[in-house]
């Protein structure tokens, strides 16, 4: 996901919005798909190690120069430092000698759509990479200049291993321009005298979230998969000897999750031993349950593939909870007649009750009513031919693995975001809490403010999450204390790591008086950029005004430009869809349903973060973040669904390979052309007069799919559906849809 804050949404998104509703739609198009996809804007002129092509030559070089334009290092060093009003010639001199050596090849101004901070013109450089934020001249260590390289490898010049050392070019460029202008980076970003509250983090906040509101009760292994990093997959029941997972083979998901792409996460057999101790061992409660939450790949996987098993080989298992095709399936060994060492017959769904989307599936077993299968918080209905039955032939010498079979020949290939098991089987009523509570954490952020507003015990009280791997969501600030009697508060920012973000600065025109005990500021949220990640970014706000205290907040890096527009008194002729709108049209053009699990998920979690009302004006950033966000699972899950992929798509004989590697699948225009049409002619209509012509947003679409297929042309099946996954989303949350 393109970090937020980068140059190109400020600069584009002030562009389009002067360019009319065509132009909206594309630039739309292009952010959504660059944002969710990490699209490489580079042209072809750019050579391998990102510096100027040859024929750049309306550049002058900033080394060649006299005077002031010597860089760094030269006989001018020894100059007093130039004035602060002096900046565009410290700049020259510094971070535009290198951008210029090392940049100007994608960001000399030839394409609109990557900042032209390496422009051949040095005012026009300047303009952009101040006020694009590509510069911290509070931490030039934060700026984005020197991150791109160190966090994305974004075209190390001196090769993919030495992107540090490229950082630390691009940083110390930075410092010596602070040092031409007289000033010293801060320690920190927030001045000691700016109101601000304390500092919290994560860690020190109440959690809110699904497990707090979980059953908690003979929970015996536990895994929410928010490690992110490493091999190990840590169980959080606090049951002892902790469950702990190894894994191959799979991948961390952004913010929380697991994919399984082709391995496993085991347990040794010794700290497996806890669930044959605690559900069949002697003092076992003779009772158990398997739940997850998870998104299986396909509809194919069989063998039944291995979810969670608890298993020693192909035909020796406890317990299983698996996949056969569309179904999901249970096997549980037990001494009832008929039962084999393999946990056999399955009990199994109907119906075709496996989607490729997100689901809650939970197994139970006790021994007066045997086993029952639940599906988002419903009994499923069928019935165990199984029947009761005793444990008393479950063997301690098998491991607990997840996704995959102990001997590594039952693979399942999925998403999967919780796994529990319990020593009791849970009831309806439990399932179903379960269930509502879902599985993301959330918690709440507490800042004391007692030493501004000068009443002990006051705070400001803030939800927060992640909404994924790059970013946070912060919703429904509101004060906590003694009655204060009409309290100001004004001008509330976040500050993440003593640094105010520039973008999702939302509750920054909150100016309210508070006058009770608990009083909500403002009920919206807004989506901000992770900066070090969950365990480690600290949180402090930082205010305006305080009851009659008052202070400059420090500017953000960038703060978003103002639209071009006429500066008379204009009435706009367009509004923006507000979040119901938005969540109804999405669904209507899609197919899928909005009580979707997955859809309503993101839905319910962002829907603050959405437009509120319909005055394009108030339009943030931010909410573009969220609308490509609720576009994402609804494209997935149009094209996960074979039904509505073929409602949407067409069928034969002019159907779409969503089976066929990416060679094949866009082997042709034509082929291609099957998913950019039915785009264009279901999503966004053709021939109005607000609108894109067709061959306007055709040759965007395609454009955008041809670069996804030059980033892995061998693909396989998996990455056709995510190309297409890809245009839809940037078409479902361009311009051409949210703004009416």
């Amino acid at each position: 996901m393109q970090t937020v804050g980068s140059g190109c949404l400020c600069k584009s998104y002030d562009a389009a919005w002067a360019r009319g509703a065509r132009h909206r739609f594309i630039f739309v198009l292009m952010l959504a798909l660059a944002g969710t996809l990490s699209l490489s804007a580079c042209d072809g002129s750019t050579q391998a190690n990102g510096k100027a092509g040859a024929g750049d030559g309306t550049i002058t070089h900033p080394r060649q120069g006299t005077g002031d334009d010597q860089p760094p290092g030269s006989s001018t060093d020894n100059q007093p430092p130039v004035s602060q009003t002096d900046d565009q010639t410290a700049f020259k001199t510094t971070v535009y000698v290198e951008v210029i050596d090392y940049c100007a090849g994608c960001h000399d101004g030839r394409s609109s759509s990557v900042p032209a901070f390496a422009h051949p013109d040095v005012a026009v450089a300047y303009d952009v990479i101040t006020k694009k934020g590509l510069v911290d001249l509070q931490n030039p260590a934060k700026s984005r200049i020197a991150l791109k390289l160190i966090q994305e490898k974004h075209n190390c010049w001196s090769g993919s291993g030495q992107c540090a050392s490229d950082a630390m070019v691009m940083q110390k460029a930075v410092e010596t321009w602070l040092a031409l202008v007289g000033k010293s980076p801060a320690a920190n970003g927030i001045d000691a005298q700016t109101l601000r509250s304390s500092a919290t983090t994560f860690a020190a906040s109440a959690n809110t979230g699904a497990l707090q509101k979980r059953v908690s009760t003979a929970v015996i292994a536990l895994y929410t998969f928010r490690e992110g990093n490493g091999t190990t997959v840590h169980d959080l029941s606090g049951v002892a000897p902790a469950l702990d997972l190894t894994m191959t083979g799979m991948e961390w998901l952004g913010g929380q999750g697991l994919k399984n792409v082709s391995g496993k996460a085991e347990a040794t057999v010794e700290a497996s031993s806890k669930l044959f101790d605690m559900i069949a061992g002697a003092n076992g409660s003779g009772n158990y349950t398997i739940e997850a939450w998870l998104v299986a790949d396909n509809t194919t996987q069989s063998g039944p593939a291995r979810a969670v098993t608890y298993s020693i080989d192909v035909a020796n298992r406890n317990f299983m909870l698996g996949q056969t095709a569309a179904e999901w399936a249970f096997r549980n060994r037990s001494l009832a007649t008929g039962i084999g060492a393999n946990g056999t017959p399955n009990l199994t769904t109907t119906g075709s009750a496996l989607k490729t989307e997100l689901q809650h599936v939970v197994m139970t077993f006790d021994q007066v009513n045997g086993r029952k299968i639940f599906l988002n918080g419903v009994d499923s209905g069928v019935t165990d031919v199984q029947g009761p039955g005793v444990l008393g032939n479950w063997d301690s010498g098998y491991s607990f693995v997840i996704g995959n079979e102990k001997t590594s020949t039952r693979l399942w290939k999925g998403d999967l975001y919780l796994v529990a098991v319990y020593n009791k089987a849970l009831n309806a009523a439990e399932v179903r809490q379960n269930f509502d509570a879902g599985f993301k954490d959330r918690v709440v952020l507490t800042f004391d403010i007692s030493n501004v507003s000068g009443i002990a015990g006051s705070s400001i009280q803030i939800e927060a999450g992640e909404i994924d791997k790059a970013g946070y969501l912060f919703a429904n600030p509101t004060y906590i204390g003694a009655k204060p009697g009409g309290l100001r508060i004004k001008g509330l920012q976040i500050a993440i790591n003593d640094s105010l973000p520039a973008v999702g600065q939302a509750f920054r025109n909150i100016d309210v008086n508070v006058d009770a005990t608990e009083q909500l500021l403002v009920n919206i949220g807004t989506v901000m950029a992770k900066d070090q990640g969950r365990d480690a970014d600290t949180f402090m706000l930082v205010f305006e005004a305080v009851g009659d205290k008052t202070n400059t907040v420090p500017e953000p890096d960038a703060a978003p430009l103002a639209m071009v527009m006429d500066q008379r008194a204009v009435i706009p002729i367009s509004g923006i869809r507000t979040f119901d709108q938005i969540n109804d049209t999405m669904s209507a053009l899609t197919g899928v349903a909005s009580a979707t699990t997955a859809v309503a998920s993101v839905f319910n979690q962002i829907k603050q973060s959405l437009p509120g009302a319909s005055n394009i004006m108030s339009f943030l950033p931010a909410q573009q973040i969220g609308i490509t966000k609720l576009a994402t699972e609804y494209c997935n899950a149009l094209t996960d669904s074979s039904a509505l992929r073929a409602a949407f798509f067409g069928t034969a004989p002019a159907v779409f390979e969503f089976g066929s590697a990416v060679s094949a699948a866009f082997g042709t225009q034509e082929k291609q052309d099957r998913i950019s049409n039915a785009l264009i002619d279901k999503m966004i209509g053709i021939n109005l007069s607000s609108q894109p012509s067709q061959a306007e947003a055709n040759g965007a679409i395609n454009a955008l799919i041809n670069d996804l297929i030059a980033a892995n042309p061998a693909g396989d099946a998996t990455r056709t559906r995510a190309i297409v996954k890809g245009a839809c989303t940037a078409v479902l949350s361009s311009a051409a849809l949210m703004v009416q």
